[in-house]
């Protein structure tokens, strides 16, 4: 999760196409690395596609505030 500055957020999840709950962090912090997402399930990674992330940030005046998106899954491939 990357932002121009840093936030509090309550919840963040990440969804597959059909719905299901691939992740939920709480009580995490924006542009923190260990935070985020790393494309795994279950500690293994998954098939490359476009997955939907929700999360609940605390803003600048202390409201929570909703965001979702899409997030596109590379496969990553080495071309030496």
């Amino acid at each position: 999760m990357q932002s121009i500055r840093d936030y509090q957020v309550k919840v963040f999840r990440v969804f597959d196409r059909w719905g299901n709950s691939l992740l939920e962090r709480t009580d995490v912090h924006t542009n923190n690395p260990e935070d985020g997402w790393n494309g795994n399930y279950k500690d293994r990674p998954i098939l490359p596609g476009v997955y939907l992330w929700k999360a609940d940030i605390v803003n600048k005046a202390g409201k929570i505030v909703s965001k979702q998106g899409e997030v596109n899954l590379f496969l990553e491939t080495n071309t030496y």
